[in-house]
C-alpha cells in the first residue's frame, strides 16, 4: 500500500480518512505466455478478494475514469494497482 495522504483524525470516533494506491502482486500460470498480449480485458482477469478489516467505509476513486493499472509479464506475474 502506498498511502498518498492522509485527511482528517477524530480522537472522539477513533476514525481516519487517506487516499492511497493498493498494490498486488500474484502469479497466475494460465497467463503466461510467450508472446505480447495484443488485448486483454482487465475486468475478466481473476483477481484476489481483498478487503480491510474494520473499514468503515471506502470508494474507487474514478475522476474521469477510473484509476487502476495491470501489468502481466510473459511468466504470468500479474501486478494490479488501484487508486
Amino acid at each position: 500500500m502506498h498511502i498518498r495522504s492522509m485527511g482528517s483524525m477524530s480522537d472522539m470516533k477513533m476514525d481516519y480518512s487517506l487516499d492511497c494506491y493498493f498494490r498486488q502482486k500474484w502469479k497466475d500460470t494460465q497467463l503466461r505466455c510467450d508472446a505480447s498480449f495484443q488485448s486483454l480485458n482487465m475486468y475478466k482477469i481473476w483477481k484476489p478478494d481483498a478487503f480491510f478489516h474494520n473499514s468503515q467505509g471506502s470508494y474507487i476513486h474514478t475522476i474521469t475514469r477510473a484509476n487502476k493499472f495491470m501489468r502481466i509479464d510473459k511468466t504470468g506475474q500479474v501486478y494490479y494497482s488501484l487508486r
